[in-house]
């Protein structure tokens, strides 16, 4: 009887002496953000995007949203500035998260990202995808000034959009001056001649450069 109750107390005295230098738990840790599924969805949405002209139109909408929903604290800076483009357009709780710089740079991105038919024409910065572009501020002047000076043929799926840049011979740069312009608060005709057009954008360029 001695004999076990001291065999007892010595398992209880380990036990005690073991439980002295165990680890705490662990506490809780933030999962990583699911950037590999985000990417997924706005490659998805990227390849939606060239047959339809807006972003509420794009399938992958459902769950690009529902992934910023899963994830409040995500900043998502993982991500490329074309992707922010089509998460910003995506989910407008992703875009307000953001800090000015990067829907800025998204949206630059952007320009380039999806068929002109979702900008619209030059000039229409009131409307749509050019009037959240022009609401980014001062913080597009470093990226879009570079694109002011673009000289790629402007294209359009809708058939009287693109007789209209046919005729005018708009460019990407009259796009984004139109858009610059709205920034500054100056004025852009895109029915000018291309030669005075091209003028026009330089002079719009050399005043986003003063604002860097």
């Amino acid at each position: 009887m001695i004999r076990a109750y001291a065999a007892f107390l010595g398992c209880l005295f380990c036990l005690l002496a073991c439980g002295r230098g165990a680890a705490p738990p662990a506490k809780d840790v933030m999962s990583p953000e699911p950037v590999a599924e985000m990417k997924r969805h706005l490659a998805a949405a990227k390849a939606q995007s060239s047959t339809q002209v807006e972003a509420a139109s794009l399938p992958a909408r459902a769950e690009v949203e529902a992934l910023v929903g899963a994830n409040p604290d995500a900043r998502w800076t993982a991500l490329s500035d074309e992707e922010r483009f089509f998460l910003f357009e995506l989910s407008p709780d992703a875009r307000t998260a953001a800090s000015s710089d990067e829907v800025a740079r998204a949206y630059c991105a952007g320009l380039t990202a999806v068929v002109a038919d979702w900008w619209g024409l030059p000039g229409q910065a009131t409307s749509g995808l050019q009037a959240r572009f022009v609401a980014a501020g001062r913080a597009v002047a470093p990226c879009l000034r570079p694109l002011v000076s673009a000289t790629a043929a402007l294209r359009y799926k809708d058939g009287e959009s693109n007789s209209l840049a046919h005729d005018h011979a708009w460019v990407l740069g009259d796009l984004a001056a139109g858009l610059a312009a709205a920034v500054i608060a100056e004025s852009f005709d895109p029915s000018l001649p291309a030669d005075a057009r091209a003028a026009r954008r330089g002079e719009i360029a050399a005043a986003l450069t003063a604002m860097e």
